[in-house]
């Protein structure tokens, strides 16, 4: 959890500000629906921001222990 976003958006044909909080998940691409179901039932907003990024994982070692780890 990042603290102390300042957002400047546009929403509903006005500018809003808001202070908000950047939340980062990593997960396994099995779990991304689950993800987005879990934020948008649990979210505030009407519209919460999610962005879904692949990322390249360099380290073996690592790659074996998030999947196994990653699953239900």
């Amino acid at each position: 959890i990042i603290p102390e976003i300042n957002s400047t958006y546009k929403w509903k044909g006005s500018i809003e500000k808001a202070d908000e909080l950047l939340l980062i998940i990593k997960t396994i691409p099995e779990n991304v629906m689950d993800c987005k179901k879990t934020i948008f039932k649990q979210h505030n907003y009407e519209t919460p921001e999610l962005i879904v990024s692949e990322a390249e994982i360099i380290s073996d070692e690592y790659r074996e222990w998030f999947i196994e780890n990653s699953r239900e």
